[in-house]
């Protein structure tokens, strides 16, 4: 018994591959090949998509940490109940003990108009920061590509490169901030403040390069600090962003027992909820999306099997009689869909991969064979508009690609289940079969 048993795994594996890999019947190794190159396609389709929206994602979050949301924000809540005005010079060194707090940065910002001696009027998030921000959160400058030395022309305004060609500006020009103002006394009013381009910055993300704004704190009106909209803010930059948590924790505590209970502490995560759903839904959806290529190869790896069984029913029925359990005619079915997707999973791994590392060298290829393709057909065809670079379409130089391991090892263990599951549904047909009457008939 012992001998048996040791020995079933080995013809269980011989049959297998006379079965599947070739001979007389041709379909049975090219159904294994199709299925085979099913499954390489989806994981390689996986692995590159996943790959490149996690580059961009991850990308942008980094920006978005870096310059918007900062790893954790301070400011004060209920500025019109508090009994005193924070000292937040003093929250800041506090702060600046606490274990893990790499940088922080106050400013103040809010929306604004702004409008150009030419009649042009945009809108511009205005952030107003300390002649050292660079030094206080080289994130922050290194994100947009500044430093200190962007105020160095006096108390000038920096904008984004996108906001200065829209609204016509060039470094010197003259424009005019329309800040609002609300008083008890005079109601609602306008300040309006005329100040100089110092410089732009292209920092590569719309975002920022479209709709943000720098102003040096000495250049901002004394008179608009204690209006609501201009809020002192403390951006926390942390060693670990993930350890948002516990630091959110200490500073409240700390910042209670300075009698500061008045002032938030507003995490990454919280302030950008709602966008970092949205990407995850996004990313789900894509994933689901392509993960049913997987659904596919699975049905077609299914009905090929039971074709298989009804073909083979003469050799499935001189094994039963030979001995053979179905246990064991079973296990020849689910080797050979274990086997296809082994093989297709690591196939489409390394093509992902290729693909994924070599993306933008392959879409320069792509574009310049389309680009002589429509120098060719403009030439037949004079109406044809010429080929537009990449980046005037997409606002980008290059496609970031950013692997993750958890989701690649996600990806191909659907691969290799697929064809797994598949196989052992398709194996079930053999209880079907009566070996007796098969081989009475035939």
């Amino acid at each position: 018994m012992k001998t048996q048993a040791w020995k079933a795994p080995a013809w269980i594996l011989f049959v297998s591959r006379r079965w599947f890999s070739g001979g007389r019947e041709g379909l049975h190794s090219q159904s294994s090949r199709l299925a085979t190159l099913g499954i390489a396609a989806g994981t390689a389709a996986l692995v590159v998509v996943m790959a490149v929206m996690n580059g961009l994602q991850g990308g942008y979050i980094d920006a978005l940490l870096q310059v918007s949301s900062f790893h954790a924000r301070i400011f004060e809540e209920n500025a019109g109940e508090a009994a005193a005005k924070p000292d937040f010079p003093a929250v800041e060194r506090s702060l600046a003990s606490l274990p893990g707090v790499a940088s922080i940065l106050p400013f103040r910002e809010s929306m604004v108009l702004v409008s150009t001696p030419d009649g042009r009027v945009g809108t511009l998030r205005l952030m107003v920061l300390p002649r050292d921000f660079a030094e206080r959160d080289p994130g922050f400058a290194r994100e947009l590509g500044i430093g200190d030395s962007v105020f160095s022309d006096g108390k000038g305004i920096v904008v984004g490169s996108e906001a200065a060609r829209g609204l016509g500006l060039r470094k010197g020009d003259g424009l005019s901030l329309l800040l609002p103002t609300a008083s008890a006394g005079e109601g609602v009013g306008i300040d309006r403040v005329a100040l100089g381009l110092s410089a732009t910055f292209t920092s590569g993300y719309w975002q920022f390069d479209s709709g943000l704004a720098l102003l040096r704190e000495d250049a901002f009106p004394a008179s608009l600090a204690d209006q609501p909209g201009w809020r002192p803010v403390l951006g926390v930059k942390l060693a670990d962003r993930f350890a948002d948590a516990s630091f959110a924790v200490e500073a409240r505590a700390r910042l209670a027992a300075a009698g500061y209970g008045n002032l938030k502490v507003e995490s990454w995560r919280d302030y950008n909820r709602a966008f970092f759903g949205a990407l995850g839904t996004e990313k789900n959806m894509m994933f689901l999306l392509l993960g049913l290529v997987f659904l596919v190869v699975a049905i077609n790896i299914h009905h090929a099997m039971r074709r298989i069984v009804a073909m083979r029913a003469e050799d499935i029925a001189v094994l039963r009689s030979l001995g053979a359990s179905e246990g064991d005619l079973a296990a020849i079915f689910v080797w050979n869909g274990l086997s296809t997707g082994i093989k297709g999973a690591v196939a489409g791994l390394l093509v992902g991969a290729f693909v994924s590392v070599n993306i933008n060298d392959l879409i320069t290829i792509g574009a310049g064979m389309i680009s002589l393709l429509q120098t060719f057909a403009s030439r037949v065809l004079p109406s044809l508009p010429p080929p537009s670079p990449l980046d005037s379409v997409f606002y980008l130089q290059e496609l970031p690609v950013r692997f993750e391991l958890p989701e690649t090892i996600l990806v191909a263990f659907l691969a290799m289940a697929s064809a797994l599951v598949a196989s052992v549904s398709a194996s079930r047909e053999l209880a079907s079969l009566k070996p007796a009457e098969i081989l009475r008939y035939e």
